[in-house]
């Protein structure tokens, strides 16, 4: 199986952009008095999605990008 390079290149544009939108949320929330709480859900946020990326990684490159 061959890589898209092109998938590649524009999921993680996708993915940069997301990551630094919620990077500004996280920050201005910790900006308004609630600093802890939002080291703890930036940490349980990244966690949960490293952790669905492990598990369905591989599955999600059996998807046909035709009926995308």
């Amino acid at each position: 199986m061959s890589i898209n390079w092109s998938v590649v290149v524009t999921v993680s544009g996708g993915a940069s952009l997301e990551f630094l939108k919620t990077a500004a949320i996280a920050y201005a929330i910790a900006r308004s008095g609630c600093p802890r709480e939002t080291a703890w859900g930036s940490v349980a946020g990244v966690s949960l999605v490293t952790l669905a990326a492990l598990l369905f990684g591989r599955g999600l490159q059996s998807v046909p990008l035709h009926g995308l």
